[in-house]
C-alpha cells in the first residue's frame, strides 16, 4: 500500500457529484456593499421579478467574489420555474452603473446571468441579462437592514457563507481533508503522467515549472515558450560557456521568442546606459540563435503586479537552468526529496530547494521593466511562497510519479511526509471561500498543503457542479459522510 490514499476516490462513487462609491439619489445614501450584502443574504422576497417582467427564484446566489470581476460567482437562478441559469452576478447601486464601470467592453463580465441593482435609473435598459432591481422587493425597509447588518463584517459574517457541510463534526470534516488532499495530488499526478508521452521527465519539470512562473494570467502563455524554447534548444546554445554568459543566452532566447526585446532601437531616451547595452546584448543574440516561431505569445499584463511581470520571471528561470540544466531536472530535485529521507527536516527540504532559484541577477533583480527604474535594494527574482506553489503543483506531483513509473516506495513516503508537513499555499478566492463554507472560519484547520489543496478538490467536486446550491449539494450531511467512509 503507498502512503498517497485513495479513499476520497471511493467517496465520490458512493456519494454522487451534485447534479463604492455611495450613493445620494432616491434621498438615500447606500454604498454598493450593502447591496452586495443584501443579495448574499437574500434579504428580499421569494417572488420576484426582472425589470421586464420574468418570475425568477434564486437557488444560489453564489460565492463572493474577493478578485477582480464579478461580485459573485457560480450563481444560479431560474427563469419561470423552468429554465436554470448558472453563472456570476454583478451588483451595483444603480442600473446605470453597470455602462459608467464600463463591464460591457470588459470579457471578465461575459459570464454574467443577471445584473442586481438597489435603483433602476434607465428608461431602457438591456434584457440580454437578467436586470434585477432590488428596492421593489426587500423584506425589510432599507434603514432596518441597514442597522441589522454590520457590512463591514462582509463576506465573512453572513449566516448565508456557512455551508450544510461546516455542521458535521470536526474530525469527520478533517478526515474528508486528508483524503481529498491525498486524490488532489494523485490527480495532479496523472495529469502529468498524460504528457510524459511527448516529454521526458526534465522537460516536464521545466513546462511545469514555467507555466508556475506564469501565475493565473501567464500560465498558458509561459507553458507555450517553454515549448517554443525547449530544453534540447538551451544546452545546445549554452554548451560551452561560462555561466554569466549561459544566462544571457538563455535571457535572449526567452525573451526573444515571448516577443519580449524592445523593438525602438535601444539609444532611445527612455532607457539608462545599463538597459541599452543589455538590449544590444540580447538583441544581438536573438538574431544569432533566432529559433522559428509560428505563432506569437499573447501576455495578459492587465492587473498583472509589476513584480510578477514575464521579465523577471524569465531572469528567474534563466539562472536556475544555467546552474542545473547539464545537472538534469529530476536529478537535482530527486536528491532535495531523498535528502529528506535522512533529518526529516521540513525546514532544510524548503531552504534546499528556496536555493536552486535564489540567485541574483545584475539588471533584473533591480528593476521591473526596461523603462522602469531601478531599485535601490535588490529583490528576489522567484519569490519563496512561488518556490511552494512549485514544490506544491509541479514538484511533488512529477515525483509522485516517478516513484510510481519506478516502485519507489520510499520516495513516495518523502513526498507524502513533506505534503502533510509542509505549509499551505497563499490563500486565493476558491480556499478563502471553502474556509468560509466548510470550516465556518476557522482557518487554523487548513494547517497544510495537503488540506489546502483538499478544499479546492472538494470546490471542484461539489460546489463548482452544484446546480442547487447547499439544498442539492449530495456532501451535506453527516450520515452520509460517514456511511461513505465506514463501507470503505
Amino acid at each position: 500500500m503507498g502512503c498517497f490514499s485513495y479513499q476520497y476516490f471511493s467517496i465520490k462513487k458512493e456519494i454522487p457529484l451534485v447534479k463604492e462609491k455611495k450613493s445620494n439619489r432616491y434621498g438615500k445614501k447606500i454604498p454598493e456593499r450593502l447591496v452586495r450584502c443584501i443579495w448574499l443574504d437574500q434579504l428580499f422576497e421569494d417572488e420576484i421579478f426582472t425589470v421586464d417582467g420574468r418570475k425568477i427564484k434564486v437557488l444560489s446566489t453564489g460565492w463572493w467574489n474577493l478578485e477582480e470581476g464579478p461580485d459573485f460567482k457560480k450563481a444560479v437562478i431560474s427563469i419561470d420555474g423552468g429554465k436554470v441559469l448558472k453563472g456570476d452576478v454583478e451588483v451595483h447601486v444603480y442600473s446605470s452603473d453597470w455602462k459608467k464601470h464600463g463591464h460591457h467592453r470588459d470579457d471578465r463580465y461575459k459570464n454574467v446571468i443577471a445584473h442586481v441593482f438597489m435603483w433602476n435609473d434607465l428608461k431602457l435598459i438591456d434584457s440580454s441579462i437578467l436586470q434585477l432591481e432590488l428596492s421593489k422587493f426587500l423584506k425589510e425597509e432599507l434603514e432596518h437592514i441597514e442597522d441589522m447588518i454590520d457590512i463591514k463584517g462582509y463576506p465573512y459574517k453572513s449566516p448565508k457563507e456557512y455551508g450544510d457541510c461546516s455542521s458535521m463534526p470536526s474530525e469527520r470534516i478533517v478526515s474528508l481533508l486528508d483524503m481529498a488532499g491525498d486524490a488532489r495530488m494523485i490527480e495532479k499526478a496523472e495529469r502529468f503522467k498524460g504528457s510524459l508521452n511527448r516529454n521526458d521527465m526534465d522537460q516536464l519539470l521545466y513546462e511545469g515549472i514555467m507555466g508556475s512562473l506564469g501565475y493565473r494570467r501567464n500560465k498558458l502563455q509561459f507553458k507555450s515558450l517553454a515549448k517554443l524554447i525547449p530544453l534540447q534548444i538551451i544546452k545546445n546554445a549554452i554548451c560551452g560557456y561560462s555561466y554569466k554568459k549561459r544566462v544571457i543566452i538563455i535571457q535572449s532566447l526567452l525573451l526573444g521568442a515571448g516577443g519580449l526585446i524592445p523593438e525602438n532601437p535601444p539609444h532611445s531616451w527612455e532607457y539608462s546606459q545599463e538597459v541599452k547595452d543589455y538590449i544590444k546584448a540580447i538583441k544581438r543574440l536573438w538574431n544569432k540563435y533566432r529559433i522559428p516561431v509560428e505563432k506569437n505569445i499573447m501576455w495578459d499584463f492587465y492587473g498583472t503586479r509589476p513584480a510578477n511581470l514575464p521579465f523577471r520571471r524569465i531572469a528567474g528561470i534563466s539562472h536556475f537552468l544555467s546552474s542545473n540544466i547539464e545537472k538534469g531536472l529530476l536529478n537535482v530535485f530527486l536528491s532535495e526529496f531523498l535528502k529528506f529521507n535522512i533529518d526529516k527536516k521540513i525546514r532544510t527540504f524548503i531552504n534546499g530547494t528556496n536555493d536552486l532559484f535564489s540567485a541574483d541577477d545584475d539588471l533584473w533583480s533591480f528593476r521591473y521593466t526596461f523603462k522602469g527604474k531601478r531599485f535601490v535594494n535588490k529583490n528576489r527574482l522567484i519569490g519563496k511562497d512561488r518556490v511552494l506553489t512549485i514544490i506544491v503543483d509541479v514538484l511533488m506531483p512529477v515525483m509522485l510519479l516517478c516513484s510510481n513509473e519506478n516502485g519507489d516506495y520510499q520516495l513516495e513516503e518523502n513526498i507524502h511526509n513533506i505534503y502533510t508537513r509542509i505549509s499551505r499555499l497563499p490563500s486565493n478566492s476558491i480556499t478563502r471561500f471553502m474556509v468560509r463554507r466548510m470550516l465556518r472560519g476557522e482557518r487554523h484547520i487548513v494547517n497544510s498543503a495537503r488540506r489546502g489543496q483538499a478544499l479546492i478538490q472538494i470546490f471542484n467536486d461539489y460546489c463548482a457542479n452544484n446546480e442547487d446550491g447547499c439544498p442539492g449539494c449530495t456532501l451535506k450531511t453527516e450520515i452520509t459522510i460517514v456511511k461513505a467512509i465506514n463501507n470503505l
